[in-house]
């Protein structure tokens, strides 16, 4: 019998995978019109050999320790290092010789987005690649392989094919599979760009002919700067074509390496030069360091200065002085530029040459001009500009020098006398001192600090040098922030560049908006947009916008008129009637975001603008905020009617103390006085949580929080923050909706509901109907009906809320928000009245039934949340025990909220739950009748010769209140509300159901919302489902960086081992109730539900 034939092995294969094969490299890949931001990664690498055949001598394919030994010695050559792409096709690379203080030469890459990365050679790793990818590198290595096992020997084993596996994270790896050829030369495999594996045909770019292929810098004469624009001619396009010539030259690669290579050398400086920028540097330390004193001795407070350039909201600080003759001033601005480093040096060295030559004009200034240029770093300029009469032009003559420090770079500017400038009649040489610092915050962001003394010579009226010279002298961060923005393509334009390009367009038509003729706003406006690269692109495709914005910044209150065409079809008289209704829109909303949300919903052609240009939502926010701060019907009226109201509550309850204590009732006053001291006691612990943990000015912002609670102003203050968009302070407890929020709940059920109820007790009981009382009972209800109905407007309209929570918010229609609002003031109105007379009456009548009614009614209300496992109150992530002790005494407060004020907000299913809502409301109307008839029954009579009141009158207002209500609330659901929310105001849904709404949402940033609530609320039902999810999609979130993904709020639990021990440093934790609140909703910075 034979034996059946073996099977012939056709390859083998030795792969090789060690934990020690790794290496840790810096690199950013960059190609035409993008570039990664520096960063880094742990590669780790393996190796497999492919061979027809094992060795007969010893059985090898080849010895595991030869392959180990090669590739840990590639490694080690790799271990550390930045990788310098040297084929690339968009980075300018030059070797920077060896210069004091480190003696060791460097590398520089200047990016195509005008970044500049400066690496010491020793810690670079030059490789010829033209992009730094994992895929490209496993060319590069399978390159060293070869070179160190030798493809000769390798072919001698008949291994003929070797493949290259690098991963630059667990889950993300490159490979890369070639033969091995005879005759391999590893230096043309490298030069060849890999046999023409990444450069196109097998040629390389040459890099020149300098060591390690990189170009060492020349010093050849400057070259030619473009023409400069007064010599060129563009009909209606001056202002265009003056600044695309400064973005020509900064855009010019010899122009700007020779620039850098000039301002970083210290040995190409002068002793007198040194001696100017170290004397600007002391003028700057001195400034900086006595900021405090300069500003008291000036009497120009920071936000003085800043109020008077019209620029609190794009420059970050200023301090100045003013000397009592006016002459002498001492300055310091700083801002923050959205562009690279050295991008704002090149702008302030090169382009000060020719650019702002007509906004200098603008300004003021009649003279600027090169004088001489002295060498690449320093040049001297003349200055001149106009003075209000009758004091006398002043001009100077500086010598400017650049220097490019180790972090920083700096700018130094002296008064000099030359001979091509000399002294003018009528004309007065001012002296001065100017020192101009630019730092890095990010590759795109820098900053940008102004420091200056002047001596303008003569005396000169210190209001002038107040209004004029110090704000002169602090708008040069601006000019740049101005010219940077108005550069700046569509595709590089983000959301902080549009609201600065919002920003910059207020305040450059401030003086001509409130005229009434409307000529000068509209030439300043044609201006802005010709200057603007994003404005010049949508002025192509929509030649409109022009029309509308000068309606939206002439900002008159108007009947609007509505438009349903789309973008296609709309015209300039429909644009106009689109900007006109901007103002409404801004009446009817708390905040700027909420009033463009109604304006776009309103008008659908704004909707497709929008779609087409992303800069067209921020930037419109940002003028309504401008706007809102600066009218009288925005900001400031909300703010003083927020106030009013409080001050004329707070009057009216005082008058009613008085009133007490003059009639001898003195238990009412006592209970008066309680109430609004409970009230005060609330808000200032609010202050207390929102404050304590502030980073800046700590204490100076909580007494002056304490002063606004005891002046019973603060109602008026927090809607102030509100409708003029201040953003929450770095380590303050909540965002400025919510702490506004808090503020008049905690009015609402400490003072306002008991003093309204207090107040109708005493009215019913006293000898005679008192007309004051009755004022005061009218103001109590339209208080409390108006700070009900204001949470629930601001609430429902803000953007972010209804987004964050859109299943359930949002009830209030973009369209008629001042019909919604009416409708919901009538229903809270009604609702307080009918449920404080309800009280009073069952308090007059027996005080034990009203002790059993309102624990019945709240046992109720607490079964039932219990029953459904909802007892938690959702958006509070705290601890468990923290949040067990807090959830009777928080539901018991929401229940007296809804039962005095009908607020529509606490429908949603995570606080009341719409069909207990409505329960409540309509259980509250019917105690009116209840309340009637056992007053009418079994009421003694109150004695003191006062009388009962009239039954009759009585039922008719129950009957007249529960109509009204009635009313109101039909209104509100079948006319008013939102048709797709109309079912939350009697949905049964309980928060454990919208938590598995929140996770059903499609979106990952719609479900991590979940992370808002209260784990109690979900992880018993969803735990598993959401750890799974989270553990699945972490690493991704972290590579994309959304602005969403905030680890902080992830408990524990939930996040991978290793991430969990990167983040334990930043991970806080709690220990009392009051800071789990506290650092709870600091966390959330004011974005739960």
């Amino acid at each position: 019998m034979s034996l059946p034939s073996l099977p012939t092995p056709s390859t083998f294969s030795v792969a090789v995978a060690k934990q020690e094969f790794k290496f840790n490299l810096a690199h950013f890949v960059a190609f035409p019109g993008f570039r990664e931001r520096l960063h880094g990664h742990n590669y780790h690498m393996s190796i497999t050999l492919h061979s027809s055949q094992i060795s007969k001598n010893d059985g090898y394919v080849l010895d595991f320790g030869d392959v180990k030994t090669a590739v840990r010695k590639i490694c080690k050559g790799m271990n550390e290092r930045v990788v310098i792409p040297t084929k690339s096709n968009v980075l300018t690379i030059s070797s920077l010789p060896a210069t004091p203080p480190s003696n060791q030469p460097h590398i520089s890459l200047i990016c195509e987005d005008g970044s500049l990365f400066v690496f010491p050679l020793d810690d670079c790793l030059l490789l010829p690649l033209v992009h730094s990818t994992v895929e490209e590198m496993t060319l590069y290595i399978y390159g060293r392989v070869l070179a160190e096992l030798g493809a000769e020997s390798l072919l001698a084993r008949d291994i003929s094919e070797i493949t290259i596996a690098v991963a630059e994270a667990p889950g993300q790896e490159a490979s890369v599979t070639l033969k091995v050829l005879p005759d391999f030369d590893v230096d043309r495999w490298e030069e060849t760009g890999f046999n023409g594996a990444i450069v196109k045909g097998g040629e390389v770019k040459p890099c020149g002919a300098g060591e390690y292929g990189i170009t060492p810098l020349p010093t050849p004469p400057a070259p030619a700067l473009p023409p400069h624009p007064a010599a060129l001619t563009s009909e209606g396009g001056g202002e265009e074509t003056n600044l695309d010539w400064v973005e020509t030259a900064l855009l010019d690669d010899e122009i700007r390496a020779r620039f850098i290579a000039a301002v970083s050398d210290p040995q190409l400086y002068t002793d007198a030069e040194l001696a100017q920028l170290q004397a600007g540097l002391l003028m700057e330390a001195e400034v900086s360091t006595n900021r405090s004193r300069l500003t008291e001795a000036s009497g120009l407070s920071q936000k003085a200065i800043l109020k008077t350039i019209k620029t609190s909201s794009l420059l970050d600080n200023a301090v100045a002085m003013v000397s009592k003759d006016g002459r002498e001033n001492v300055v310091q601005a700083s801002g923050t530029i959205r562009a690279s480093f050295m991008s704002v040096v090149a702008y302030m060295f090169v382009a000060e040459q020719g650019h702002h030559q007509i906004t200098k004009e603008e300004q003021g200034i009649n003279q600027h001009r090169v004088v001489q240029h002295e060498n690449d770093h320093a040049l001297v300029f003349h200055w001149g500009f106009n003075m209000p009469s009758p004091v006398s032009d002043r001009d100077g003559v500086f010598r400017c020098i650049t220097q490019k420090l180790e972090d920083d770079c700096i700018m130094s500017a002296e008064s000099i006398e030359h001979d091509q400038a000399p002294h003018q009649d009528g004309v007065v040489r001012i002296v001065a001192r100017r020192l101009l610092r630019f730092s890095p915050v990010s590759p795109t962001v820098t900053r940008f600090t102004a420091t200056s003394t002047f001596d303008f010579r003569g005396s000169i009226p210190v209001f002038v040098s107040k209004s004029f010279t110090t704000p002169a002298a602090a708008r040069a961060p601006l000019a740049a922030l101005r010219y940077f923005n108005q550069v700046k393509r569509a595709e590089a334009f983000e959301a902080a560049d549009a609201k600065e390009l919002g920003q910059l367009l207020v305040l450059d038509t401030d003086d001509v908006r409130g005229k009434r003729d409307p000529d000068p706003l509209e030439a300043k406006l044609r201006t802005f947009v010709n200057r603007s690269a994003v404005l010049r692109g949508a002025r192509s495709t929509c030649p409109w916008i022009e029309v509308m914005l000068k309606e939206v910044l002439r900002n008159r209150l108007r009947v609007p008129k509505g438009c349903d065409k789309a973008l296609a079809e709309i015209t300039e008289g429909d644009a106009r009637k689109a900007g006109r209704a901007f103002a409404n829109a801004l009446v009817a909303n708390a905040t700027a975001e909420a009033a463009v949300d109604e304006w776009v919903m309103t008008y659908p052609a704004l909707g497709g603008l929008e779609e087409r240009y992303d800069f067209v939502r921020p930037m419109m926010n940002a003028v309504g905020g401008a706007i809102l701060a600066q009218v009288a019907w925005g900001v400031k009226f909300r703010a003083f009617l927020g106030a009013g109201v409080s001050w004329a509550d707070t009057a009216s309850d005082a008058y009613m103390v008085s009133d007490f204590f003059a009639t001898g009732r003195s238990g009412a006053a006592a209970g008066l006085l309680a109430m609004v001291g409970a009230n005060l006691g609330a808000q200032s612990l609010i202050v207390y949580m929102q404050t304590q943990g502030l980073k800046k000015d700590k204490w100076r912002s909580m007494l002056f929080e304490f002063l606004t609670v005891i002046t019973f102003s603060k109602p008026g203050v927090d809607a102030y923050r509100v409708a003029s968009g201040v953003e929450q302070q770095a380590g303050a407890a909540f965002a400025p909706l919510k702490e506004m929020v808090a503020t008049k709940m905690s009015e609402l059920v400490f003072e306002a509901a008991p003093g309204l109820v207090l107040q109708m007790v005493a009215l019913m009981t006293a000898e005679r109907m008192s007309k004051t009382a009755i004022l005061s009972i009218l103001i109590s209800v339209a208080s409390t009906a108006l700070t009900a109905t204001t949470m629930s407007y601001d609430m429902e309209t803000d953007p972010g809320y209804k987004k964050r929570n859109r299943e359930w918010m949002g009830i209030i229609p973009d369209l008629g928000r001042t019909k919604a609002f009416a409708t919901i003031f009538v229903m809270c109105a009604c609702q307080a009245c009918a449920k404080a007379m309800a009280t009073a009456l069952l308090v007059i009548t027996n005080r034990s039934w009203f002790v059993y009614y309102f624990m019945a009614d709240h046992a109720l209300h607490l079964a039932y949340k219990i029953a459904r496992r909802d007892i938690v109150y959702a958006p509070a992530p705290m601890p468990p025990v923290a949040s067990n002790m807090l959830a009777p005494i928080i539901r018991v407060v929401f229940k007296v909220v809804v039962d005095f004020t009908g607020t529509p907000t606490f429908r949603v299913p995570f606080i009341h739950g719409g069909g207990y809502w409505l329960f409540s409301l309509a259980s509250s109307q019917a105690s009116v009748f209840l309340a009637v008839y056992l007053y009418s029954t079994y009421a003694p009579p109150p004695g003191g010769g006062a009388e009962k009141i009239d039954a009759d009158t009585l039922w008719k207002g129950a009957i007249a209140l529960a109509s009204a209500w009635a009313l109101a609330f039909g209104y509100l659901a079948s006319r008013v509300a939102v048709p797709r929310l109309r079912h939350t105001l009697w949905s049964t849904g309980s928060g454990r159901q919208a938590m598995r709404t929140v996770l059903n949402r499609e979106s990952d940033e719609g479900k991590f919302v979940v992370f808002n609530f209260n784990r109690l609320l979900w992880e018993s039902d969803l735990g598993g489902e959401v750890r799974v999810w989270t553990l699945e999609n972490w690493a991704r979130w972290k590579a994309e960086s959304q602005p969403w993904f905030k680890a902080e709020k992830v408990p524990d639990e939930f996040i991978p081992a290793g991430e969990l021990q990167q983040l334990g440093h930043n991970r806080k934790r709690r220990g009392s109730a009051a800071g789990s609140i506290r650092e709870s909703y600091r966390e959330e910075g004011g974005e739960s539900g």
